[in-house]
């Protein structure tokens, strides 16, 4: 499991006020977290919450992950 995920600190202050145009009130701090931390997806079935246009990161619900997975693994 430690492969797979990590613990990360929480974003500062600083950091989430950053973030928060992008997000509602209530999942900003998701967001700066992940995209602090270089995130490639941010997964959740609360697409509309998020609005990263200018950021680095794609917002995805689970069932577009795993099929994305799937895909790439097949590609191995």
């Amino acid at each position: 499991m430690n492969r797979a995920l990590d613990v990360v600190d929480r974003p500062t202050r600083e950091t989430v006020q950053a973030y928060r145009p992008y997000a509602t009130w209530s999942d900003v701090l998701h967001l700066a977290s992940a995209s602090k931390h270089a995130c490639r997806y941010l997964v959740t079935y609360n697409l509309s919450d998020y609005n990263p246009s200018d950021l680095d990161i794609e917002i995805a619900e689970p069932g577009t992950v795993v099929r994305l997975v799937r895909t790439k693994l097949a590609d191995l």
